[in-house]
């Protein structure tokens, strides 16, 4: 019996790949966190950005908000591809790699060099762990 003629192979197999993906989340989290604690803390680097008048400090917490929704959202865009089309993990590549290209034009509201540098490469880190990672091979 193959995967796609017994329905518990098929489902074992989707278990696996959601506990991979969600193991790609957390470690984007975890990236995001570190990649945070050295600009912060060890080079102290003040990570704040400017939205209008108002400037907002950057914390372990923003980090981590982001890294989840942005890779939930990845995991669901890749999801919703695998429904639709046999070609989904190339198209998600495309789509994750153009989003994270975009994504680097919010470093750029960084509060001095220091900040801009730092928030380009959480961008950077977080996204590629995510890009990589949910890419994967199915």
């Amino acid at each position: 019996m193959t995967a796609a003629t017994n329905p518990s192979v098929g489902a074992a197999r989707r278990a696996e790949r959601g506990r991979r993906r969600l193991a790609v989340l957390a470690l984007a989290v975890l990236a995001g966190l570190a990649t945070w604690a050295v600009a912060v803390l060890l080079l102290g680097v003040p990570l704040a950005a400017r939205t209008g008048p108002t400037v907002t400090a950057i914390g372990p917490v923003s980090v981590t908000v982001v890294a989840a929704v942005v890779g939930g959202a990845g995991w669901l865009a890749r999801a919703m591809l695998e429904r639709v089309t046999v070609h989904a993990r190339r198209v998600w590549t495309v789509l994750a790699s153009m989003v994270l290209v975009l994504s680097l034009l919010g470093p750029l509201t960084g509060v001095g060099g220091a900040a801009i540098g730092s928030l380009a490469a959480l961008h950077l880190v977080v996204g590629l762990t995510i890009l990589l990672g949910l890419r994967g091979r199915g």
